[in-house]
């Protein structure tokens, strides 16, 4: 059963190219029914003639109007503008019919008896099914784009329970908007946040394509912010960033969706060894080749409260009296607030100037990655004691890391992502107008909102301990 609005539009379309053909079916029964041949000779051979070829243009329309709203089913639903001026003249035309019906023909014209009667009520009603059909989902469209205007809009966010898409919905259902959270399945530690006002759960592992356009239906934007950093058993790179990225971008086309947003790495690119790096970059090509309106944001480490940064520094630093540093060299970061970023993204949305862009976006604070550290050390309080510590041996805790905790103190792209540096976009690419771009700074303020409970890790944090 459908189970949205667009489902039951979709359902309403097929089921009306159907209904012409009834109509058709009927038509041919009229002549008949109706001993219209002989009422017809009594007229001059050339009205006789000119009633026939006005039948049958009659018959040849519905069968135009009943042609074209099977094979242009998709371009009504998606809302183009030819179709949908089809689609009004289809619903006008047999509105005018039932207009007709009743202000222009007296019934007691009618032939008698039951059959004919049968036969005017369910006629009458299929045309007011047509008209209803090709009306309702030309107001749904017109209604979607005045809705846009008056500055709301109804958005879906792939990886909607993450830490991202969490504060995109929140931010996005504060202006008014609806929202579809798209999730492999439900993050139970907030449950509140499932009770959001215009706010719908929708599970995908993003790999039914049939699903994606489903969630998506009646939706103006697509907010692609599914993504992970290590792989795990069927969550490989392949599958998450460059399989889901292709099956979202097909789903919004196939729901007729206006703007689709992907949230990327700072320094995602081809042929570098990462996997993690490259599947980035080619999900960033699926969307660019899509033919879709669409913005990429390159982004640095983004913090925030429910981020993995601040979460593992901070239970790191009330675990260890001693921390290492990544590498023998300090690199530099921009820690990117997520507000900022947020907000970004739904600017993105409307703001043509973002209209298929890949921009890069960073907080407006550069620093060390051992300063970044030392700060929510501060913070809570906390002073270990800071080593630098070899890539060799962060790779082998990394890995380690992987395999034995839930989300894991270092994963072994978050390594290669730090021992690089987090400043500048590889490739470069453009930047947000000035009027965008991040202002919130890593202070002790901003740190503090995003800490979560302190304390050190413990052993539920390691995948073999129960849920």
């Amino acid at each position: 059963m459908p189970t949205n609005v667009e489902e039951w539009l979709s359902l309403t379309l097929w089921l009306a190219a159907a209904g012409h053909f009834c109509v058709l079916i009927a038509s041919f029964q009229v002549p008949y029914r109706l001993h219209w041949k002989e009422d017809l000779a009594k007229l001059t051979t050339f009205n006789r003639k000119l009633m026939w070829v006005h039948g049958g243009f009659a018959v040849y329309t519905i069968i135009a109007f009943g042609v074209m709203s099977l094979f242009l089913h998709n371009e009504i639903l998606r809302g183009e503008r030819a179709a949908l001026v089809l689609a009004l003249f289809i619903g006008l035309y047999w509105l005018l019919r039932i207009v007709v019906d009743f202000a222009y023909y007296s019934h007691h014209d009618w032939p008698s008896g039951a059959s004919f009667r049968i036969g005017h009520v369910l006629l009458t009603s299929l045309f007011v099914f047509l008209s209803g059909s090709f009306l309702s989902v030309t107001m749904w469209h017109w209604l979607r784009v005045f809705r846009a205007q008056e500055g709301t809009m109804r958005v879906a966010i792939t990886g909607g329970t993450g830490f991202v898409g969490r504060h995109l919905a929140r931010e996005s259902v504060a202006r008014g908007n609806e929202v579809v959270l798209i999730a492999r399945g439900k993050d139970l530690r907030d449950e509140s946040f499932y009770k959001l006002s215009g706010a719908q759960f929708f599970q995908s592992d993003l790999s039914d394509v049939q699903d994606l356009a489903r969630a998506f239906g009646g939706c103006e934007a697509v907010a692609h912010c599914a993504g992970i950093n290590r792989e795990i058993g069927a969550q490989t790179y392949q599958r998450v960033h460059i399989d889901g990225t292709r099956n979202v971008v097909e789903a919004a086309r196939h729901a007729g969706v206006a703007k689709i947003v992907l949230l990327s790495f700072l320094r995602a690119r081809p042929n570098c060894g990462s996997a993690y790096h490259e599947s980035k970059w080619a999900a960033q090509e699926i969307v660019r080749a899509s033919g879709l309106d669409y913005t990429i944001f390159k982004a640095g480490v983004i913090y925030g409260l429910g981020d993995h940064m601040l979460h593992h520094l901070s239970h790191a630093l009330y675990t260890f009296p001693i921390f290492g540093l990544v590498g023998m060299k300090d690199k530099p970061v921009r820690p990117l607030a997520v507000e900022d970023l947020v907000a970004a993204i739904l600017a993105s949305f409307e703001d043509t100037r973002l209209s298929n862009k890949t921009v890069s976006i960073t907080g407006p604070e550069e620093m060390s990655l051992g300063e970044a550290v030392r700060r929510v050390g501060r913070v809570i309080h906390r002073n270990p004691l800071y080593l630098r510590v070899p890539i060799t041996i962060q790779k082998i805790i990394a890995w380690t890391a992987e395999r034995t905790m839930r989300i894991p103190l270092l994963s072994l792209a978050q390594l290669r992502i730090l021992s690089e540096g987090i400043v500048a976009a590889l490739p470069a690419c453009e930047t947000l107008p000035d009027d965008l771009l991040p202002v919130i700074r890593f202070t002790a303020e901003q740190i503090r909102k995003g800490l979560p409970e302190p304390g050190p890790f413990a052993l539920r944090d390691l995948r073999c301990a129960r849920a």
